[in-house]
């Protein structure tokens, strides 16, 4: 990740032509030597970074860099820490024991953490007059030291000239993405690069004088620019932190939505945020599948428990995460499903008696109560009012005694424990037959039996004997009729249209036999007339059904 950074840099970042440059020192206990270094002053002057000296050699401390460290972080500049390198060693084995050796002293002492500057390596003097192979060597072996442990790749400072003639000029480590902080003192507008303009990267940080004069510091401060974003794009990526803790918004309840907030998070930008939600008894929190967006709407299976988020934050340079307060326990917020009627079944009732049956199902409760409800029309006129049948019930099913010839019609709600009540289902309706003591007509016999509907029935074998039910408003129709072998004929009409031609005959004799005659979409009205079309033979009418919907 560092190195893709530092080597999209020289293309990326503006040049100094087209930006300001960040102003900056760099220190060493030689100017602490000349007395304390006020660090406010050296902010209030508007210098903005400072690199300061930790280590020379494997033994060496600088005596004022813990001072200097804290004094510059404390006033607001950015800090970085640089090593003065003294490498020798006769083989090669000797070099990288050296360079190792130094690093991990700058690292131990150094200690380059998160928000700091990159750190340095410092590349001038004699260089234990090292040849360019072993001094290429020996910089390689200490600057993936030192990246090992701090997992970024640190600046080289040094001269266009110490590069080109001790280094040979080498390109190796700006193509591996070293950002150079080169020292060269000119009253150009530009400093010169060495290695190519270092591969086609260019500076990025710039030394150019020794002899600058710094409120806050006694005697001659070397200045420095900064390229534009340098500061950004050379500090050691912090890892998230939280700042302002998540929270939660929304009631905690059976159907409803909760809301976690992403707080406020320090660290490096950018900041990628992810969500997961757990679910939490009097003992333990468990992650809750598939929850894993800001959102989260409470199941069934969270009543009574506390609900809480964790909300993880990651960048290059690490992750961290920060859960919410919990919720209160789930409540029932969630009113049943609408409760419906199953029973009775079918059109037509077989009797009096109507066996009404209902349900619903809740999300957390099974022990539910209802209101039970219906609302009636006779043969001729229309539904009145709903009447409420039951009220609170713990049961669910009942039978209600009806009239013969009205159809009525049933719907219920439900309650749970917590009050919620349920939207009221949908209707069943179902109709109580008219008896055949209803309808009207000459040339039939008037019989009882207990096999019949309510105890009766009508008889003839005359053809074109009719029974008639007038003013009739309905959109199904039943005929209620014994079948016997050699019975007869009829024929069953509707405001003059024939819905249905019925033949009696049967292998046996059956009463009670309920035929269907016709079913419309709308309500029809009119007179409904049975005649019979055959002639000597037995037909026993027992009931005639009408039912209505609203």
């Amino acid at each position: 990740m560092a190195a893709s950074i530092l080597i999209l840099l020289g293309f990326g970042l503006p040049t100094a032509a087209s930006a300001a440059p960040i102003p900056g020192i760099d220190v060493s206990h030689y100017q602490n030597d000349r007395g304390d270094i006020d660090w406010t002053q050296v902010a209030d002057a508007g210098y903005r970074f400072t690199f300061i000296k930790a280590t020379e050699r494997d033994t060496y401390i600088d005596a004022f860099y813990g001072t200097n460290r804290s004094g510059a972080g404390d006033a607001g500049l950015r800090v970085g820490a640089y090593h003065f390198a003294r490498p020798n060693g006769s083989t090669d084995e000797a070099v990288r024991k050296d360079a190792r050796g130094e690093a991990d002293h700058f690292l131990a002492i150094g200690a380059p953490a998160p928000g700091d500057l990159y750190p340095v390596l410092d590349v001038e003097g004699d260089l234990g007059g090292l040849d360019a192979g072993s001094l290429t060597i020996w910089i390689r072996t200490w600057l993936e030291r030192v990246e090992s442990g701090t997992g970024v790749k640190p600046l080289i400072y040094t001269s266009p000239y110490l590069w080109t003639n001790r280094l040979d000029d080498t390109q190796e480590f700006a193509l591996a993405g070293n950002g150079l902080w080169v020292a060269h003192y000119t009253e150009a507008e530009s400093p010169m690069v060495p290695a190519d303009n270092w591969a086609g990267n260019g500076w990025s940080f710039w030394q150019y004088t020794s002899g600058g004069s710094v409120p806050g510091i006694t005697g001659n401060v070397d200045l420095n620019d900064g390229k534009a974003g340098t500061l950004k794009l050379f500090r050691i990526p912090v890892p998230p932190s939280v700042r302002e803790q998540p929270e939660i918004s929304g009631e905690a309840e059976t159907g409803g939505t909760l809301t976690v907030s992403p707080g406020t998070w320090k660290g490096t930008k950018p900041i990628a945020l992810s969500y997961k939600w757990k679910r939490c008894d009097a003992d333990s929190c468990q992650l809750i599948s598939g929850a894993t967006d800001a959102i989260y709407e409470i199941q069934r299976a969270d009543y009574g428990d506390q609900i809480k988020a964790v909300v993880t934050a990651k960048n290059e340079a690490g992750e961290a995460s920060s859960a919410t307060i919990p919720t209160g326990m789930v409540a029932d917020g969630k009113a049943p499903d609408a409760a419906e009627v199953s029973s009775p079944e079918g059109h037509f009732s077989e009797s009096r008696k109507l066996s009404v049956k209902w349900k619903a199902t809740d999300d957390v409760d099974d022990d539910l109560t209802f209101d039970v409800r219906y609302r009636d029309a006779g043969k001729s006129g229309g539904f009145g009012s709903h009447t409420r049948w039951l009220t609170g019930a713990d049961k669910r099913s009942a039978v209600m005694t009806g009239s013969p010839g009205r159809s009525y019609c049933f719907s219920s709600r439900a309650t749970d424990d917590a009050e919620n009540t349920s939207p009221w289902g949908e209707e069943r309706c179902i109709a109580v037959r008219s008896d055949d003591r209803s309808l009207a007509g000459g040339g039939w016999e008037k019989k009882t039996g207990q096999d019949f509907y309510q105890g009766t029935y009508k008889q003839t074998s005359t053809r074109g004997a009719t029974l008639k039910l007038k003013s009739v408003r309905g959109n199904s129709f039943d005929v209620l009729v014994s079948k016997c072998p050699g019975c007869g004929r009829i024929e069953i009409r509707f405001g003059g249209q024939v819905l249905e031609e019925i033949s009696l005959d049967s292998t046996r004799e059956r009463n009670r036999v309920a035929v269907e005659v016709a079913t419309f979409g709308q309500t029809q009205e009119g007179t409904i007339t049975i005649e019979v079309l055959s002639q000597g033979k037995r037909v026993r009418i027992d009931g005639l059904g009408v039912r209505r919907t609203p």
